[in-house]
């Protein structure tokens, strides 16, 4: 990872940011504003809820890299810097 986004398993920063995500397929780029330190399971939560996907089909990518909600029993973070990210989502 860069210094613009990375995986971690703590939770320490503040603050928000807006990211953009977009589904596989015709549909337009949508915003959410979350924190910029986020647990990845609460990230395609609240990225369902809005976008109305059912969480349970929901597979995120970031900068080519699936986004996995934990490893080895422990929650991953994500880190996000308001710098026009974009989290491309799949739905099986």
């Amino acid at each position: 990872m860069n210094s613009t986004e990375e995986l971690s398993s703590d939770s320490t920063n503040n603050g928000t940011v807006e990211i953009t995500y977009k589904t596989i397929g015709p549909a337009r780029p949508s915003q959410i504003r979350v924190a910029s330190h986020i647990k990845i399971r609460d990230l395609r939560n609240a990225i369902a809820e809005k976008g109305k996907f059912p969480v349970s089909t929901l597979r995120m990518i970031l900068r080519g890299k699936a986004l996995q909600d934990e490893e080895d029993g422990d929650d991953l973070y994500v880190t996000l810097k308001d710098q026009g990210k974009q989290v491309l989502l799949k739905m099986l």
